[in-house]
């Protein structure tokens, strides 16, 4: 997955991109929830003007 960000650092635009092994990401919580038991887990992103 990428995702394409567009941001103001001092008035000069700037664009970004994100990539995300989608399939990496969930073989880790995959692990990290077996490691962990009756654990919770969860994940944020977050970007200003989102």
């Amino acid at each position: 997955m990428t995702i394409a960000a567009t941001y103001n650092v001092d008035e000069l635009l700037a664009t970004c991109m994100l990539t995300i092994d989608h399939a990496a990401l969930c073989d880790n919580w995959r692990l990290l929830n077996s490691a962990t038991p009756g654990a919770r887990t969860g994940a944020v992103v977050k970007a200003n003007g989102y």
